[in-house]
C-alpha cells in the first residue's frame, strides 16, 4: 500500500472482516510524522520506524485479503459515502485495470471522476459479476464473470469550505 500526503497523527486501519470487526485480522497504522509517499509492504507485522507505528492483530493472515479500509483524517473535511457506487450504469469494479491496481487506486479515481479530491474509506464486495456486472474503469469494459468484484461503498472527501 502506498500512503500519500499523510499528516502526523492520522490513523489508518485495514481489516480482513468487511464490517471492520476485530475478531478477524486487522492492522492499525499511526502516522508519526508528515509523509509525502511511504510504502507499506506487508500488513502482517507490528513495527515502528521514523514515519509510522504499525500494530498487527493476527487471526489467519491479512495480506491479499483486505476487505475494509478506514482513515480517520476526515475531521475538517466534507465526506460523502456512496453505497453501491456505479459508473457507466454498472457497479464500479474493484480493480482499475483487469486484475491490477485494485482497491485504493480505483476508489481514488472514482472519487476524482465524481468531483471529489480522493477516497478515505471503501468496502469491498467480491464475486458479484454474474449477479451485478462491474465496470473496469481503466479499461472501459464490463466484467460479468464470477470473479468480478466491486465496492459495497466508497467514501470520498473534499476540504471543508
Amino acid at each position: 500500500m502506498l500512503i500519500q500526503h499523510a499528516a502526523a497523527g492520522e490513523k489508518l486501519r485495514v481489516f480482513d472482516h468487511p464490517d471492520g470487526h476485530q475478531s478477524d485480522d486487522w492492522t492499525e497504522i499511526l502516522i508519526k510524522r508528515d509523509i509525502e509517499v511511504y510504502c507499506v509492504t506487508t500488513f502482517e507485522a507490528s513495527y515502528e520506524d521514523d514515519y509510522i507505528k504499525m500494530y498487527y492483530k493476527r487471526h489467519n493472515g491479512l495480506d491479499g485479503k483486505i476487505s475494509r479500509v478506514e482513515n480517520d483524517r476526515e475531521s475538517g473535511f466534507d465526506v460523502t459515502t456512496f453505497p453501491l457506487p456505479r459508473y457507466m450504469d454498472y457497479r464500479v469494479d474493484f480493480c482499475e485495470y483487469w486484475g491490477t491496481q485494485c482497491g485504493w487506486a480505483v476508489a481514488d479515481r472514482w472519487c476524482q471522476l465524481n468531483g471529489y479530491q480522493r477516497a478515505t474509506t471503501w468496502l469491498a464486495e467480491p464475486n458479484i459479476g454474474t449477479i451485478d456486472p462491474t465496470w473496469v474503469i481503466g479499461e472501459q469494459r464490463r466484467c460479468d464473470q464470477d470473479f468480478c468484484g466491486g465496492f459495497a461503498e466508497i467514501t470520498c472527501l473534499n476540504p471543508a469550505n
